[in-house]
């Protein structure tokens, strides 16, 4: 375990120093004027404990905008409360030896001399309660001076009257810092003989001590908890961003700062048998089980071996280090990476995570993530609100529960003592497949779909498990016991008394239960319930009928506004937050603190345009309607054609369906308009599995850059469409078909548009209505898709938009650096005069 000690430096002064409110701040590079934008917001929001929005598109520097200013702003604060704590621990310490009274005298002390006085350091028994340094003042022949960390204690020359008015001191038994190194000792008096002192006013003046020193204390205990450094959380989407942010990180000069990266199992095991497993978290917790587990080495080297930030020093890790790094670094000494990055998070200044370890309320409790007064960094955060509803939602299956009783009743009958927990827990789960048995018999199954949604009104589910006793006390004392027994039963001291345990299975699906219900039952007018039967295959590979349980969030505000009121500031930041209007009102936060950046590529560089009609004068309208019909197909190739002859290299388009694509590729085969664009571009498809998608992206790459380039054709939200890197050559122009809306038939989409529509009519309310929220989830993913290329500043590239929808009103919705320099064309010819003319520019850049 990593001790605070070791959290200790200063970021080596390297690179450009500058000041932005205040604050000094170091960059490894020249910054733009958008970053200097930036970070003026930032460090604003840090200085008022408020929220940021920041859209800055990729190739603005904006990581390490974040970077920069939040650390700068980390560091100016860590200096502020060690001056602070050392400015409070001189006024209390001065407090308490500078009481004086100057109407109180000391009695003559009866048979005391100096010779009486003892200070045997050697011999001396330790006060615990009572840490004294040693007085500065050097001991004469005259006499002794002792002063005590508390107070102080005056013996006084022969010479000098027995009556002389003095101060007076009391030792104060409470130890406040234990840094400044005190040492402990005792004044023992020969004989055990104490001092005689006249009692007259003594009470008065103890009772004025104690008043005095105990506001001092006061003071110096509400200052050092006033002044603590916040830690920053940068949270991200994958993996492969905290790896870039650490990249970034390692560039500048608080690269040194005490970090880590919190990860899953399944991306930091490195014992050889577990991390061939499928499911390696799985495979890990039953090595560790401490009743049947065989244990793991690298698991109990990992305190020895990795167990501070001192080792990965010693390592060559000392210096923004990512995930990967640490994997290696536990493969090589044969400890666990894992359990070393959450050691390390208990004392890091800045922890990279996932953004589940944060939003997630059963990840917080698992890695027991606090979040108090902290700073937390949402980068790629254009899918959060998605994000915050999904983190307090939950699918329950019908199966799940069944096997979850079968396990409370052999257990209830092995623990006699604990009977009434598995009764209970037993009882719970019948009652949700009553539940469950009773709404899906009312749903008729039809051959052309394979599954159906019934909801139900929230106000009937909270009411059916409290008519049942099953109040929301009620389930959070059955999660509690269940949780306390699990607890009990990994503990090794109770080896023996806890042979036959709950798995892991059974234990979540009633610890997502009642957690879910709980967060019903505070919020009812936020979720929608609703019930799911469909048509499977089991494990065996048999057609089943399946029967679950939604619990549908619809308020992503559940999941933040709790976030945002424990933490100090929330930044989110993206290349593409736009539109930011929903952000408020979905998060129900205030986000005071906005920045839409422009890109730093000259505008000579960049063409974005949008056209409504094809070559042949085609209405471009890509809806369902028109999407269907031959001549839109048709027409959409021919200009797709047109745009391979006129642009080299790479070609990205987007468009709204995998059907849709499928549509287009199998039309453009039966009219032979696909061998006229495979004269200028070799053609690749976004495959739907993931397992594909690597390969396919790999041969588009390596055809860039052949003589006639090639052309990916993507959906948006697709893998595609955000966290690829497509600089240069790799995508000169994107073409975007249609609007991406939601997919209005999607159950979830159609309750969410209901519920904005009924909660914006409410007196005072800022919730969007349904539409509006409706479309800005369509721009949302357009813009993420339109900002595949143009990743740098010597970036060149074109972006076409194409529907015959695109007007004032819609360019408004796009981001800020593509809205600038968007041109909507009136007519085909005049686009594609437009586009040639660029492409011939942008190729002598």
């Amino acid at each position: 375990m990593t001790s605070q000690s070791e959290v200790v430096g200063t970021p080596p002064q390297v690179g450009m120093q500058f000041r932005i409110g205040g604050k000094a701040i170091n960059s490894p590079v020249k910054l733009y004027g958008v970053q200097h934008a930036a970070m003026n917001r930032i460090i604003a929001a840090l200085e008022n404990s408020e929220h940021a929005l920041i859209e800055s598109p990729t190739g603005t520097g904006k990581t390490l905008s974040l970077l920069c200013s939040v650390l700068a702003w980390q560091t100016d604060k860590k200096s502020k409360v060690e001056l602070d704590q050392k400015e409070a621990w001189i006024s209390y310490t001065s407090a308490c030896q500078e009481i004086e009274f100057s109407e109180t005298k000391i009695s003559r002390v009866d048979q005391l001399s100096r010779s009486d006085l003892v200070v045997d350091e050697p011999k001396c028994e330790v006060a615990a309660d009572i840490p004294v340094k040693k007085s500065p003042d050097t001991p004469d022949a005259s006499g002794v001076s002792v002063c005590s960390k508390y107070g102080k204690l005056e013996f006084m020359d022969d010479d000098d009257d027995d009556f002389k008015e003095t101060k007076s001191f009391r030792r104060i038994s409470t130890p406040i810092i234990s840094k400044y190194g005190e040492r402990h000792l005792t004044l023992p008096f020969k004989n055990d003989n104490k001092p005689n002192i006249k009692e007259h006013g003594q009470k008065n003046v103890n009772n004025i001590e104690d008043s005095q020193i105990a506001k001092a204390k006061e003071e110096l205990d509400a200052k050092l908890k006033s002044s603590r450094v916040p830690r920053v959380f940068y949270a991200v989407r994958t993996h492969r961003q905290a790896a870039q942010a650490c990249k970034e990180l390692k560039r500048t000069v608080y690269r040194r700062l005490p970090m880590t990266t919190l990860s899953s199992r399944e991306h930091t095991c490195v014992n050889p048998i577990v991390s061939r497993s499928s499911n390696k978290t799985a495979e890990c917790e039953k090595l560790l089980d401490p009743i049947e587990g065989a244990g793991c080495i690298y698991k109990i080297n990992q305190p020895f071996r990795l167990g501070s930030f001192s080792a990965l020093e010693s390592a060559g890790l000392d210096e923004g280090w990512d995930i990967e790094d640490l994997v290696r670094l536990g493969r090589k000494v044969k400890a666990c990476p894992y359990f070393a990055a959450r050691d390390y998070a208990k004392v890091a200044n800045l922890i990279f995570c996932p953004y589940n370890y944060i939003l997630d309320y059963r990840i917080r409790e698992s890695m027991q993530i606090q979040i108090n007064g902290d700073i937390v960094i949402f980068d790629e955060a254009h899918n959060l609100e998605d994000a915050c509803r999904e983190a307090v939602s939950g699918t329950l299956l019908k199966e799940s529960f069944e096997h979850a009783i079968k396990e409370c009743k052999n257990l209830s009958g092995y623990y006699k003592k604990d009977a009434h927990i598995f009764t209970s827990a037993s009882e719970l789960c019948n009652v949700v497949i009553t539940f469950l048995s009773l709404y899906a018999c009312n749903i008729q199954m039809s051959p052309d779909s394979p599954k159906h949604f019934l909801n139900i009104p929230t106000e009937d589910f909270t009411r059916y498990f409290q008519t049942r006793a099953l109040k929301k006390e009620v389930m959070v004392d059955i999660k509690s016991k269940l949780q306390k027994f699990v607890a009990n039963s990994k503990e090794p001291d109770n080896k023996t008394d806890y042979l036959v345990r709950m798995t892991v299975p059974s234990v979540q699906i009633i610890e997502e239960f009642t957690s879910l219900f709980c967060f019903v039952f505070d919020n009812q007018k936020d979720y929608r319930i609703s019930v799911k039967k469909e048509i499977k295959k089991n494990e065996q590979g048999a057609t089943v009928l399946g029967e679950s349980l939604n619990i549908w969030c619809l308020n992503p505000a559940v999941c933040f506004q709790e976030l945002a009121k424990n933490a100090k500031t929330i930044i989110l930041a993206s290349g593409t937050l736009s539109p930011l209007d929903s952000f408020q009102s979905e998060l129900g936060t205030s986000f005071k603190h906005v920045y839409e950046a422009s890109h730093v590529i000259p505008k000579n560089q960049m063409w974005v345009g949008s056209v409504g009609f094809g070559p042949s004068g085609t209405p471009l309208k890509a809806t369902y309607e028109f999407t269907s019909q031959f001549v839109f197909q048709d027409d959409l190739g021919k200009l797709v054609l047109d745009v391979c002859k006129v642009i080299p290299h790479g070609i990205l388009m987007f468009v709204p369906s995998y059907t849709l694509m499928r549509k287009l590729i199998e039309r453009w085969e039966q009219t032979g308009l696909i061998d006229e664009i495979r004269e200028y571009k070799s053609i690749f498809n976004e495959p739907s599995s993931s397992d594909q998608m690597t390969r396919t992206m790999q041969e588009y790459y390596d055809c860039v850059n052949d003589d006639i380039g090639a052309l990916l054709i993507a959906v948006f939200r697709g893998k595609a469409s955000e966290g690829m890197d497509f600089a240069d050559d790799r995508a000169r122009a994107v073409i975007c078909v249609g609007i991406p809306y939601p997919n209005v038939a999607d159950p979830i989409v159609k309750l969410k548009r209901e519920y904005n529509d009924k909660e914006s009519k409410l007196p005072g309310s800022i919730k969007l209505n349904g539409s509006r929220w409706y479309e800005i989830q369509a721009f949302r993913a357009l813009n993420q898709a339109i900002g595949r290329c143009l990743r740098h500043k010597n970036d060149w590239g074109a972006i076409l938009l194409v529907d015959q929808r695109w007007n004032h009103n819609y360019s408004r919705c796009v981001s800020k650096w593509a809205r600038d320099v968007l041109v909507s064309h009136s007519t085909y010819a005049q686009m594609r005069a437009s586009l040639e003319y660029f492409a011939s520019s942008g190729i002598n850049c």
